[in-house]
């Protein structure tokens, strides 16, 4: 049976896609987190009754929930024998990324096959086992993501008379993923407002916004870091909502 989706979960899933955030970017988003193959049946269903994220708006929990699921949820998909091998040699020769490779190649032979989690389940299971140090270059799009933390060093930089010793100064570092330009700035402290106001002073550095936000699990913006669930901090989530952004922790990234 298929996995039903909290409304609330739906109206973010239908914003983040209005905004053309991609299918994996908002799977991934902290506010909605789900399997891909669950947002693709979802946004199959708002599709097929016509709701919006703007008609979500206008409707109670209820009736989104009696719209998206009116009865009997359709059964889940026969299952099939995944040959790893061949589809990572695919992966390393192709220069495609996974979620590609999926759609291209493997639904092509296989349209009833596997979800795309458990495609790239049985894929990691077999790299575990067989060549644990074989990696893969990402592939990064151009003002796409901006990677985000703390600086671990903390020198001591400014000399406070009154307190009769000098004070570390903590960096906010931030570095778009795919030129790698960096942005810092230094704070007395790492709390949620220093976080904040660097998050924006960044935006102004670089000129523009990215689509997504990936904070390396910081408390200021990930209150309890999860691989399956992240709890984000509700003013750092407030932010990105105003501008429009996803949010991808770093524990959960996986934007390819």
């Amino acid at each position: 049976m298929s996995r039903r989706t909290h409304p609330m979960k739906i109206r973010e899933a239908l914003r983040l896609r209005e905004e053309g955030h991609s299918k994996t970017t908002i799977a991934n988003c902290a506010t909605v987190k789900c399997a891909r193959s669950t947002l693709v049946e979802l946004f199959k269903r708002c599709d097929n009754v016509g709701l919006t994220y703007q008609k979500c708006l206008d409707l109670k929990d209820s009736e989104i929930e009696t719209l998206v699921y009116p009865n009997k949820i359709r059964s889940g998909n026969q299952k099939y024998e995944l040959n790893a091998q061949y589809w990572l040699e695919r992966l390393a020769k192709s220069g495609k990324d996974r979620i590609t490779l999926w759609q291209d190649e493997y639904l092509k032979d296989q349209p009833d096959g596997m979800s795309y989690s458990q495609f790239c389940y049985h894929l990691k299971k077999f790299k575990d086992q067989i060549a644990p140090d074989l990696s893969y270059p990402k592939q990064r799009e151009a003002g796409k993501v901006m990677e985000i933390d703390w600086c671990g060093d903390r020198p001591e930089l400014v000399y406070d008379r009154n307190q009769g010793r000098y004070l570390k100064a903590h960096f906010f570092v931030t570095s778009l993923g795919f030129s790698q330009k960096i942005f810092a700035a230094a704070y007395p402290n790492e709390k949620q407002e220093a976080f904040v106001d660097g998050t924006n002073k960044a935006f102004y550095f670089y000129g523009a916004l990215p689509k997504i936000l990936v904070p390396d699990n910081t408390k200021t913006a990930v209150k309890k870091a999860n691989n399956y669930d992240p709890e984000i901090n509700p003013v750092y989530a407030s932010l990105c909502q105003y501008y429009n952004l996803a949010i991808v922790p770093a524990v959960t990234c996986k934007l390819n």
